[in-house]
């Protein structure tokens, strides 16, 4: 994960180590909203039936996304703060993802 792009912010501590082998499984929520005044909300996996699925190490098409994702212990939550140009194609990606779960 690209330190200088991307800015990591735990709200709760998880548990475990972060040391995810290629081809692990990881269920997981996400909200994309805009870092305005008064975000607007992108995205919401809480909206949908299933959570996001991510296979790790399989050429997922949004290699920050993964990144993010490796940084964190099972039950930890975070925010992720970005470059506003990446939030479009992460949003679309998660849209197209779960497509596939509904």
């Amino acid at each position: 994960m690209d330190e200088k792009l991307i800015k990591k912010e735990v709200l709760h501590q998880g548990k475990g180590n972060t040391d995810y082998a290629d081809g692990t499984k990881i269920s997981f929520h996400i909200k994309t909203e805009t870092c305005d005044e008064e975000p607007k909300i992108i995205d919401d996996s809480r909206q949908w039936k299933e959570p996001a699925e991510l296979l790790l190490g399989k050429k997922f098409k949004l290699e920050a996304l993964e990144a993010c994702i490796r940084t964190m212990a099972s039950g930890e939550v975070a925010a992720f703060h970005h470059r506003q140009s990446a939030a479009g194609s992460i949003s679309s990606g998660i849209q197209d993802s779960a497509r596939c779960l509904q």
